[in-house]
């Protein structure tokens, strides 16, 4: 998340990647404290505060990643609470992958990086009935290595949803 927001106008992030601290001002407090604990980054869009993280316009705490996302919307400001949630900086929303009703498809990536960082992902469309019923399941497995020998962040993650199209403009999906 905080990686492609740094990119985005009116948006300041936290942490090694953005352009503000987001210490704390609170006395009292160790300023960097929260901040080094959180597992979400923080952002303030517009001055004011962080976004409310969405998936598919569901109010998540759930950290996304990319092997289940379609794609990511940032609406901001008051634009946000049309859309039944949102705070007055805005929301990021995340809108994951469906099935193709009309293609059967398999994609495989693996990637290594540096320290022995691996990642590995499938995402497989297979269409059960042609043009009425899809199945779509993405995996992933990531090994995050640092420099440190006892840092390390393992991540395994699953996600499967279904499309039925029983009538010409009707279409169930369920996730």
């Amino acid at each position: 998340l905080p990686i492609f927001l740094t990119y985005t106008l009116g948006t300041e992030v936290s942490g090694p990647y953005g352009s503000f601290s987001g210490a704390s001002t609170t006395p009292g407090t160790l300023a960097q404290d929260g901040v080094d604990r959180s597992f979400l980054p923080n952002e303030r869009i517009r001055g004011l505060a962080s976004a409310d993280n969405t998936r598919d316009y569901f109010l998540t705490s759930i950290p996304w990643d990319g092997f289940n996302t379609d794609r990511v919307e940032i609406n901001r400001g008051p634009n946000a609470m049309l859309f039944g949630s949102g705070s007055p900086s805005g929301i990021v929303n995340q809108s994951t992958i469906a099935p193709i009703l009309g293609q059967n498809k398999t994609e495989v990536t693996f990637n290594y990086g540096e320290f022995g960082s691996t990642r590995a992902q499938i995402d497989n469309n297979t269409v059960l009935i042609k043009d009425k019923l899809a199945i779509r399941v993405a995996a992933k497995y990531s090994d995050d290595r640092f420099m440190q020998d006892e840092a390390y962040v393992r991540d395994k993650r699953g996600y499967a949803s279904v499309s039925y199209k029983p009538f010409s403009l009707t279409t169930i999906r369920a996730n």
